[in-house]
């Protein structure tokens, strides 16, 4: 059994007056994060505004997880990215976005939890925390139903986990799952225990 605890998606940020890129085909963010000058390079209805690129550090989790799952085929893309310009600081990146029109940038969920001043986008027509959104990095937590059965300490650790202990992942800046998914959860529970 899986149980879904939490997301923590990389959110792809924008500044606010940015209103026209608040939602983007994966092939449009590709583009937004290499190769675009402007905005309208991206999508020809979309603004002449010169794209200012900031991104986490090459190490980072986010920046890792961006380029392993938006440029499969090119590991070196986001690294030679024109005029990007690096930071390891969530609040830099953030920042950054803030004060730039044309400002894109992309952190944690938990590092964009409190930011303040800039946009989530959409990523095909999915939010980040959504099942299915491109960078979701579900909190799982994984057991099998023999165990829940014999173990009553067990199930009663998880049956915690998935109502209260929950919310401690929401303190942390995690995403809760959507509602279909917590019920999902609850119905796994119910039948491994047999209630």
């Amino acid at each position: 059994l899986n149980f879904v605890l939490a997301r923590n998606p990389i959110v792809v940020m924008v500044n606010p007056v940015n209103d026209w890129a608040t939602e983007m085909s994966a092939d449009e963010l590709a583009l937004a994060l290499t190769t675009a000058e402007t905005w309208s390079d991206v999508n020809s209805s979309w603004p002449a505004v010169p794209i200012e690129r900031i991104f986490p550090g090459t190490d980072s989790f986010p920046y890792r997880q961006v380029s392993r799952l938006l440029f499969a085929e090119d590991a070196d893309a986001l690294a030679n990215a024109s005029d990007a310009q690096f930071s390891e600081d969530d609040n830099v990146l953030v920042s950054d976005v803030a004060n730039s029109e044309g400002a894109i940038s992309f952190v944690s969920h938990s590092g964009f939890v409190e930011a303040q001043g800039v946009t989530a986008v959409s990523i095909g027509g999915l939010t980040p925390g959504s099942d299915g959104y491109l960078f979701d990095q579900p909190i799982i937590l994984l057991t099998l139903d023999r165990v829940l059965q014999a173990n009553p300490d067990m199930a009663a650790f998880v049956n915690f986990a998935l109502t209260d202990g929950r919310l401690a992942l929401f303190d942390l800046g995690l995403a809760l799952p959507d509602e279909s998914t917590q019920q999902a959860n609850e119905q796994a529970w119910l039948d491994a225990v047999g209630e």
